[in-house]
């Protein structure tokens, strides 16, 4: 089955870091009162959407951890459970039993210190991985007991998916200071998180998925970066008046080509030309000139 999704969304897309990410989430709740419950319940819920839509057959187990990320995993498992998937969960960290977050589904528990090999031959027999463990606020390599899961995990004959970022990458700059998860897809809350589209990181998140979870506006200048997309283009690219010339759109000069090398020079040329300049000279060798007027003519050759 072949799923038609846009490579981009309709605005401008904004990347942030972890720090960023979680200094929003708590203005969202402190200002706006947006109890952090709730973007967990429209993470989890959203994650399960698109697991179910990419992965619709097998069991899923999910990694869990500490903290939000792992929370987000156990609403997506809790989700896929009441539409009539097979689900489990190992627990790589301390959390409460029972877990609150299933809402008294029937989900099974273990925890990957379980006394015998019934958490590894779990992972080991999964369909979908959702890696859950560890989340963007997370610095620093792996600790053993997460580091022995993610070499698990990436060992699976699976679909992994993971909530955010890969555990074990760097939500801010895709560094791998230890193990990482490697990822068939990544879903991100609200905007792709800045360590997923640098560094190492962008080889590990796979596909990139970005999925909304009911965040407020964001107010100009919260976050320092954003994707080069077609709408960051069509807000960025200057205006042309509806009258005007060559010599009122910007001229370039482009000085490049020793003899018998024009190729940097036609490709520069070609490239100032389709952005719109009114006007193009190119300063080359006069050895050049022939291939230079013919594979550019509107360009000067000075």
């Amino acid at each position: 089955m072949t799923v038609r999704v846009r490579p981009f969304a309709r605005g401008l897309v904004h990347a942030a870091t972890g720090e960023e990410s979680s200094a929003f989430d708590r203005y969202a709740a402190v200002e706006l009162d947006l109890p952090t419950a709730t973007l967990m319940e429209c993470a989890g819920r959203s994650a399960a959407e698109v697991v179910q839509c990419l992965y619709p057959c097998g069991e899923v187990v999910a990694v869990v951890g500490t903290g939000n990320n792992g929370g987000d995993a156990l609403v997506a498992l809790r989700t896929l459970a009441a539409w009539g998937r097979r689900v489990r969960a190992l627990v790589v960290a301390e959390r409460p039993q029972p877990e609150s977050l299933l809402h008294g589904w029937n989900v099974q528990v273990l925890n990957d210190d379980a006394p015998g090999d019934a958490a590894w031959e779990m992972l080991a027999g999964a369909d979908v991985l959702i890696d859950g463990m560890l989340g963007t606020g997370v610095k620093g390599a792996p600790r053993t007991r997460q580091e022995r899961v993610i070499q698990a995990v990436n060992a699976a004959d699976a679909f992994v998916v993971a909530l955010d970022v890969p555990s074990g990458v760097d939500s801010a700059t895709g560094a791998v200071p230890g193990g990482a998860v490697s990822a068939d897809v990544t879903i991100a809350f609200g905007w792709p998180k800045l360590g997923t589209l640098a560094g190492e990181g962008r080889a590990l998140r796979g596909r990139l998925v970005v999925v909304e979870i009911g965040l407020p506006p964001l107010p100009d200048g919260r976050f320092g970066a954003a994707l080069i997309t077609p709408a960051w283009a069509a807000l960025a690219r200057p205006r042309r008046d509806l009258e005007t010339h060559k010599y009122r759109v910007g001229t370039v000069l482009v000085v490049a080509g020793r003899p018998g090398m024009a190729g940097a020079a036609v490709l520069a040329a070609r490239a100032a030309l389709r952005t719109g300049a009114g006007l193009v000279y190119v300063a080359s060798a006069p050895e050049n000139r022939v291939v230079l007027q013919a594979a550019a003519p509107e360009a000067i050759f000075v």
